[in-house]
């Protein structure tokens, strides 16, 4: 069985009634007989609790009226009322960042907006979800699969999959790299990328400068492991990565920041025709 802070969840009068007859314990709440499991009546993880709060601003946003999301999401008015004083105070908090990033898909224009969050995914979502069933074939039947010849795609989906599960469970307060932008902290950075992609010869069009009103997260890609065959070890590479601890001595890592959030092009710093 789950627990779940009950300030997570319950309205604070209710939590400060339960107090009188109750307090310091742990205690179980029994569904309504012949009700249906809703968002307020089930146990939430953290995630599914940052999802649903998230849900219930942007519809509130769109239109939707407090007492229709109560209805909706099973809660309280007043919980509802407070999810929103929450977020808004959440968004006041968020810092604005400027970044770089190198285009290399097609061209960008200065002042356009780009969003990535639970519902505004990144090509590497698309790439990766492509290859879900055939990851899980992966874990189910490693018999099947030679590590050191397997398919670079498939690697690269069961290294992500990893990282995005760890990510969930531990980190929910940085971007997922499946809905984000890979972006430079420095102008010199991102070159270095540049030289990279070009050297690769794959497209690259653009530096770019953005400003982000969104979450960060700045990590090593040298830490963006090869897929092993056993899945905890999948894990604990993934934990590494988003621990981003110091390397050892002599180590040089590669920064990369991923950012989500709105995200508005804001100088083109190097543009090459193709």
């Amino acid at each position: 069985m789950g627990y779940i802070k009950a300030e997570e969840i319950l309205p604070k009068e209710l939590i400060e009634e339960i107090q009188n007859h109750i307090e310091g314990k742990s205690i179980y709440i029994p569904k309504k007989v012949g009700s249906r499991q809703g968002w307020g009546t089930g146990t939430l993880t953290r995630k599914e609790l940052e999802e649903r709060n998230c849900a219930i601003s942007r519809e509130f946003s769109a239109g939707s009226k407090v007492c229709e999301l109560a209805v909706k999401y099973c809660l309280s008015e007043k919980s509802i009322q407070r999810i929103l004083r929450e977020r808004k105070a959440a968004m006041k908090e968020e810092k604005v960042i400027y970044a770089y990033h190198v285009v290399t898909d097609r061209p960008m224009q200065l002042g356009q907006h780009i969003l990535f969050d639970e519902e505004h995914h990144s090509g590497v979502y698309e790439r990766v979800m492509a290859k879900k069933e055939l990851v899980k074939d992966f874990y189910e039947h490693p018999e099947r699969y030679d590590i050191d010849t397997l398919d670079y795609p498939l690697s690269v989906a069961i290294r992500e999959f990893a990282l995005e599960e760890v990510r969930a469970k531990k980190y929910p307060h940085y971007p997922s790299r499946m809905n984000c932008l890979y972006t430079s902290p420095t102008q010199e950075e991102s070159q270095q990328w540049f030289d990279y992609f070009t050297g690769l010869g794959r497209p690259t069009y653009q530096i770019i400068k953005v400003k982000v009103k969104g979450r960060c997260f700045v990590g090593d890609a040298t830490k963006c492991f090869d897929a092993a065959l056993e899945k905890e070890e999948n894990l604990s590479q993934a934990e590494k990565y988003w621990e981003n601890k110091e390397n050892p001595p002599g180590e040089r890592g590669i920064v990369e920041m991923l950012v989500d959030g709105d995200i508005e092009v804001v100088e083109i710093v190097k543009e090459v025709v193709l």
